[in-house]
Parts: structure tokens; sequence; C-alpha cells
């Protein structure tokens, strides 16, 4: 088997992103902060991160419904168990783990169907149905190197990616523990993305405690000699975190990323070499935390969290603020309905880059001065400011979007459908598939033609080739 390279691992990794602040101005979908999540193997997490039945709660919380009792001994033929212990190989206990983490029944089969692919039966006829690219070519029997999977990913294709993370661990060498680990993340990640949760929970439970020995590479002198630390990668650990509130349990996530934030805090005074990573994972952790509350409408709590990354993690040693920060939680201002706060921090980034001619920037501090006008209802001069922006780049999805918006808000809905129509034609890969571009356009449909339905089945069929396994269907708006 080939194991994955670092590069690629760092490519996997990289896809746990934070998405932040889902709103650009009052009452419409609004960009997401990426700020990829890349993390190393490390130091064990805290016994205080405990991996205590998550559906044991306090009264305040309900409890969550009982997962079938499914067994984890996973190596229990006993002639197989014997014959590792009795062998004079040193890795035996190694192997034991390994073996225990790589037997196919701890998989589950996942569906071969969602609802785009409902969605497609249900209004086009068979010979008429266009041929998703998902569905194409994927043999996950046939060996697959990590550039494959990265480009499994990047597409979108997280059915193959979770049986190809399947397929892999019951081939591997029961040896590779670290790639069996981040095998177990990917599959993990592909599941959640699927939006299978209960089927993640119910699969990541055959892990077990995450903070048992065995999991720890000093269990493995042998096989990882002068190694110290846990063999978990890190991105298990905030999949383990956010996992509940996918299952409608966001307290128990809340106190899981508040202990992993204070883990990385106490991490950066015991391993002073490595005191800088922990310090980025420690904001990256709180970004986690800010997108949860978010979720939870609790935007006040996340604007006190996000000034508090802000002043802590985003400030250089000359008084310099990161921009994306500085950006994002002045829209969540303006989602508070608190327009002076936000008008503050956008002033403090034009002074802070007035003199910086980065293109990027400058097309921020126009998109930033155009929301304010949109949340003061001053639609004409928020349309020319993201005119100026869109003539310069008429790839930003963004300012497109919002652009539209501007049109309907003074009436001129056709040109706002011309926008839309024009950009998800010429940008199928990622406008053609943007949920919320999307959404709006067919809500466009409705309000301006009788004939909406056959519009929108238009657009069904113009994105069915595009669209990956986690595009939620219910954005073009067909029963």
């Amino acid at each position: 088997m080939d194991p994955l390279t670092a590069d690629a691992r760092a490519d996997l990794e990289s896809i746990h992103s934070l998405d932040l602040l889902r709103t650009a101005s009052p009452g419409s979908n609004a960009p997401s902060i990426n700020e990829p999540l890349r993390y190393a193997n490390s130091e064990p997490i805290s016994p205080s991160l405990s991996q205590d039945d998550p559906h044991r709660r306090t009264s305040s919380n309900p409890t969550p419904p009982q997962l079938p009792a499914r067994s984890r001994s996973l190596i229990s033929e006993p002639a197989t168990r014997k014959r590792l212990l009795s062998s004079n190989d040193t890795n035996s206990a190694s192997a034991l783990l390994g073996h225990s983490l790589t037997s196919n029944a701890l998989f589950y089969d996942i569906p071969v169907s969602d609802a785009f692919s409902e969605l497609l039966e249900r209004h086009i006829p068979p010979e008429e149905r266009p041929q998703r690219d998902n569905a194409v070519g994927v043999d996950v029997e046939k060996p697959k190197g990590p550039d494959v999977l990265v480009g499994l990913v990047m597409n979108n294709m997280w059915r193959s990616v979770a049986r190809y993370a399947r397929q892999r661990l019951v081939q591997i060498d029961p040896l590779d523990l670290d790639t069996i680990l981040h095998l177990w993340y990917i599959r993990l990640l592909a599941l959640t993305k699927l939006g299978l949760h209960q089927l993640a929970s119910a699969e990541f439970e055959k892990l077990g405690d995450l903070n048992r020995p065995e999991f720890t590479a000093e269990y493995h002198s042998q096989l990882y000699p002068g190694r110290t630390g846990t063999l978990i990668p890190f991105e298990l650990w905030v999949l383990w975190a956010c996992l509940p509130a996918w299952l409608k349990y966001p307290l128990m996530s809340l106190e899981r990323i508040t202990m992993l934030a204070v883990f990385c805090k106490k991490m950066q005074f015991k391993d002073k070499e490595k005191a800088t990573m922990w310090k980025k994972r420690e904001m990256q952790v709180y970004l986690v935390l800010s997108t949860q509350l978010m979720e939870m409408n609790d935007f006040s709590t996340a604007a006190s969290t996000m000034e508090m990354v802000l002043n802590n993690f985003a400030t250089s040693e000359d008084g310099k603020q990161n921009i994306d920060i500085l950006s994002g939680l002045g829209r969540l201002y303006l989602q508070l309905g608190d327009y002076f706060s936000a008008e503050k921090l956008y002033k403090r980034i034009e002074d802070q880059e007035s003199q910086d001619n980065d293109p990027s920037v400058k097309e921020a501090i126009l998109t930033n001065k155009a929301f304010l006008f949109m949340a003061d209802g001053e639609w004409s001069q928020a349309k020319r400011l993201l005119q100026q922006v869109y003539d310069a780049n008429a790839d930003n999805l963004l300012v497109v979007n919002n652009l539209a918006v501007c049109e309907v808000y003074l009436g001129q809905l056709s040109n706002a459908i011309d926008l839309l129509e024009r950009l998800t034609k010429d940008n199928p890969t990622s406008a053609g598939t943007c949920e919320t571009v999307l959404m709006n356009l067919c809500t466009l449909y409705e309000l301006r033609y009788d004939s909406a339905v056959e519009m929108k089945i238009g657009v069904l069929k113009q994105v069915a080739r595009w669209v990956g396994d986690s595009f939620h269907a219910e954005c073009i708006k067909l029963q």
C-alpha cells in the first residue's frame, strides 16, 4: 500500500475549514472566512478532555437517544489473537491495535443516493437526465494514490472518499498507525460532509477513548523510538468536538471546543519549542467556537469571542490587525444591528491599509463600504461601489451576489436575474454550485416568472454535472 505523503496529509487536513459569518448584509447569506486548519501530530490531549459517554448529560440538556450497542472487540478470532500475542515480534501490541482499527466489521454501508439524485429522478426523464460527475469513473477497488484522493476531496466526491478510506483501512499494514488514524479522520470527515452524522457518531464510538494509553507513542516505543505524545491527529479532536452540534446537541460541542482551547493554552507553556504552533491552534479553535455560537444564533457572544481573537491573536507587534478578522467581525456587528461598531472597524481597515496597493485589499475596503450602505438602505450607493469591484473582478461571487441584491431592492429584477445567470454559466464549478447564489436565482424566478418551475428544472440540469455529494438540493426550491 502507498502511504500518504506529508504534502497529501497537509492538503487533507486543510479540508476542515472554518465556516464563519454566514451573513453579508441584513437578511442575506454572506461569505465565509475560510482559514484552513493545518495540524500536526504532537503532545497527548489532556485527560480533562474526557471521552465520557456523550449521552450522559445533566438535566439541563436533554438526553440524546442511545445508539444500538455494538461490539468494539475487533480481533475476535481466537486464532488471530493468539498468533499475534505469541509471536516474537516486539511490535505485537502495536499490531493488535492496528488490527483492532482496520477490521471491515467496524464500518457501515452508506446510502448510494442523495437528495439531488432524487430530484433528478423526479423531475427529469431518464433520456434527458444529465450524468453527474461524482458517479462517473469511480472505482474504489482499484488502488489510488494520495493525489487521486485529494482530487476526490476537491471535487466534493465524499461518497468515493468514504469508500476509499474504508478500502485502504482494511488493506493497510496494521503497524502503520499514523496512516491508519489519518484514514479514520478522512472516513469520519467524509461521513459528516455527507450529512450522515448519526453514522459518523456510531463509527466514532468504535475508536473508544482517544486518551487511552494505546493511542500514545510511548506505548509503542519499539515502533516510535524517542517519540512522545498522542498518535491522534489534532484535526480528529476538532471533529470529535464539533460532532455533537451536528447531532443537535450544541452545548456539548461548546464544552468540548472550550476544553480544546484551554488545552492549547496549557501546551504553549508546557512545550516552549512548539508554542507558536499551539497559539495558532488556540486561535483556530476559538474561531470554531465563534462559528458554533453563530450557528446557535448567539451573535453577541460570537462577537465577543471574535474581539478576543482579534486582540490576542490577530494583532501584530506593530499594531497591525488581520484584515479578514476585522472584515468578518464588522459583518457580524451588522448582523447584530450595531452599525456604528461595524463602521469603526471598517474605518480601522482603511487607515491601516491606506498605503497598500494590493487589489484584494482595495476590493475588501470597497465591499465593506457597500455593506454599510446596504445596512443603511442606501441601495444606489451600495450598487455603485459593488459595480466598481465587479468591473475589476467579475468572478467575485460575494460581490456579484450582493450586486444582485441591490438590483432587487432597486426594483430591477431582470437585471438581478441576468447577473446571476451569467455568473453561474461563466463559473460552473464555483458559482454554478454555490448554494446561496442558486437559491437567490431560483427565488427571483419565482418572483418574476409564471414558468418558475420549468426554469428551476433548467437550473437542476445545468448544475447536475458539477455538484458534489455535499450539495444541499433544497436551494433549488423544487419539491
